[in-house]
């Protein structure tokens, strides 16, 4: 049984985070530090001639696509005018659903309400989709699967 799991998750796609990237000509770090607490910080810097920041929502309790876009809209609505205005000068605001390719035959599903596109809609952000290739396996559990298939 246990090593049917750990094959699992090597073979199925499957829905991973949303991650919210924002690019602009202005600092973000106001923005950012104002909401931090909130959030993961993936990155926060210059890229390029632009200033990028890549975070995720730190406390997810539904972890849904839907829940985790309409968890950043309600932070960003909620946002001080000082702040908002970082927001609403970006260049592009993205929210960015990330999904793990498990391999040959495997799938993933999922819908976004109309509530949510709604919600992004906004507050002027856009809605991505990544797919991500396969993990590569360590040799150690390479290893430990061809050892139990052989018992």
């Amino acid at each position: 049984m246990q090593v049917q799991m750990t094959q699992d998750a090597f073979t199925k796609t499957q829905f991973l985070n949303v991650d919210l990237i924002i690019y602009s000509r202005s600092d973000l770090h106001p923005l950012i530090t104002g909401i931090e607490k909130h959030l993961h910080v993936l990155y926060l810097g210059k890229e390029n001639r632009s200033f990028k920041a890549c975070v995720e929502l730190a406390r997810v309790q539904r972890k849904t696509p839907d829940a985790i876009i309409r968890g950043f809209c309600s932070l960003i609505q909620k946002l001080p005018a000082s702040e908002r205005r970082y927001w609403n000068q970006a260049k592009s605001r993205i929210f960015d659903i990330g999904i793990e390719f498990g391999g040959k035959g495997s799938h993933c599903w999922f819908a976004l309400a109309q509530q949510t596109i709604a919600s992004a809609a906004d507050v002027n952000a856009q809605i991505a989709v990544t797919i991500y290739g396969p993990r590569a396996e360590s040799k150690n559990s390479l290893k430990r699967r061809r050892t139990a298939s052989l018992k």
